[in-house]
Formats: structure tokens, sequence, C-alpha cells
């Protein structure tokens, strides 16, 4: 559900900080380290708040640009699994015609 309401919101922030903290996230959930902490830095330097970072990590999540294993529990200030298989192959036979 976070991740539909993010998909909606106006985040502002600049392209290539948005770029660079996706990228940022994706090696946060690499290594074992929160969405929060690895957005602290952000926070801190001024670029946006904690909840337009929550927003960019669920929305990236939503588009596919960030991956993670959708299976687990996806919560900002927890540590989130990596990306193990795709929801989407893992139940394409239900969809199958």
């Amino acid at each position: 559900f976070e991740c539909f309401k993010a998909s909606k919101r106006t985040i502002p922030l600049v392209d290539a900080v948005r770029r660079d903290l996706i990228g940022d996230f994706q090696h946060g959930i690499d290594i074992g380290r929160t969405p929060l902490d690895t957005s602290m830095r952000y926070v801190r330097r001024g670029h946006l708040e904690v909840s337009d970072a929550s927003a960019l990590f669920y929305r990236s999540l939503w588009e596919r640009s960030l991956k993670a294993d959708l299976f687990g529990d996806i919560i900002f200030d927890k540590e989130v699994s990596m990306f193990g298989r795709d929801p989407i192959d893992a139940y394409a036979n239900l969809f199958a015609k």
C-alpha cells in the first residue's frame, strides 16, 4: 500500500540527487543498511525531508527501479532483504490463459 501511495506523491528533488539516493538505497539493501539510515545523509544535507525519502524509496520499489525481496517485510526503518525472485515471475502462472 505504501508503494502505491508514494507512486502518486510529488517529491521535490533534483534529478541527480534522486538518482544518487536510489543508488544508495540499492547499495544499502545489498549490505544490510536500513533505508532510513541510508537517507539520513541526504536529510542532514537539506536535500529532502525523511517523509520525502520514504516516499522515494517506496516509489522506486513500485516503479521497479529498486530491487528488493518483495516477499518479505518492506519497512523504511528496518533492513530490507536483497532481491530474490520476481513476484511477476512467481505468480505468472495465475494470469496465464
